[in-house]
């Protein structure tokens, strides 16, 4: 397949990776072709945000498994294709709130750098967000704007595994609408009461994915009630886009994004009524991790 819009003469790419670059400059990163090498129909794909360059794609048809390479420390002076010395993945994985199996790491020659290239497609897309996120402040995550088609697309993928049986399939549909058993097992958990305000409107609390449901692991995760709290509507709003969050002893952490007049409109905002146990915390690291990565105050990925 010719990627069209982002080759010149031989250089091929493949359907996956066209759809990663179509969805990226949908959401205003540039993608820029920087042309063929000689007879080897070797092409380079440049990915950047506001002039920033994030990642790279190169003779990917050589490499059927891997989308992008990764830029580390991305907007620093000291940003590098090649991984950092001692770069150990599982370690970047954990860090971050990736898997492993969602990355290549590719063989040093000889005494040469490696380089870490993204396998998965949700992956390559988040982790472009988030580095877009890093060096501009001002960057919004689409997450933070639609989730109806992401309920969509969520309902449809659970209805076509045919790994579920029908029950497993209603406790998970009614936990992506937060309802069912999840919604059962979070009143039981927290009396009812949204664990900040203690409001106790049923009406009005929802039962919150701490680790949104795209980003949990295994079907086990999304149904932990664990990895969940009854939050009241606006709270669920604002935990949900990653304008609040939760650090491990408990205490509300606010986007520099709510402005002090929408603060004080929005009301008191308390830290949770309870402090979290082992696996709680755990949950919330990750959440902590992502309100970090979107506003662009963690360390640079290294």
């Amino acid at each position: 397949m010719v990627g069209e819009g982002y080759t010149r003469p031989g250089l091929y790419l493949r359907p996956e990776l066209c759809r990663l670059l179509v969805s990226l400059e949908a959401e205003g990163f540039s993608v820029l072709p920087t042309g063929v090498s000689g007879s080897r129909l070797k092409g380079t794909i440049c990915v950047k945000w506001r002039d920033e360059y994030l990642a790279y794609s190169v003779d990917i048809s050589a490499k059927p498994d891997r989308l992008i390479g990764y830029q580390f420390n991305p907007g620093q002076p000291d940003s590098k294709n090649a991984c950092p010395p001692k770069f150990d993945l599982v370690d970047f994985c954990q860090s971050h709130g990736y898997r492993p199996s969602a990355f290549a790491l590719s063989p040093a020659t000889g005494r040469g750098p490696k380089y870490l290239h993204v396998r998965d497609f949700k992956t390559a897309l988040d982790l472009m967000r988030r580095s877009a996120a890093y060096v501009d402040p001002d960057y919004e995550h689409p997450e933070t704007r639609d989730r109806e088609s992401d309920l969509e697309q969520d309902l449809e993928d659970l209805r076509g595994d045919k790994r579920l049986d029908p029950v497993t399939l209603k406790r998970l549909i009614d936990a992506r609408h937060g309802q069912g058993q999840y919604r059962k097992d979070l009143d039981d958990k927290f009396g009812s009461r949204c664990v900040v305000s203690g409001l106790q409107l049923r009406q009005v609390l929802r039962a919150s994915h701490i680790l949104a449901w795209s980003k949990c692991s295994s079907y086990e995760e999304k149904l932990d009630p664990n990895n969940g709290l009854l939050l009241a509507a606006n709270l669920d709003a604002l935990f949900d886009r990653y304008l609040i969050t939760f650090a491990a002893n408990g205490e509300l952490v606010q986007s520099p994004r709510i402005s002090v007049a929408d603060r004080g409109l929005l009301g008191p905002l308390r830290r949770l009524s309870f402090t979290p146990n082992v696996a709680q915390r755990r949950y919330l690291e990750m959440h902590n991790r992502q309100f970090d990565a979107l506003h662009g105050r963690t360390a640079a990925f290294s």
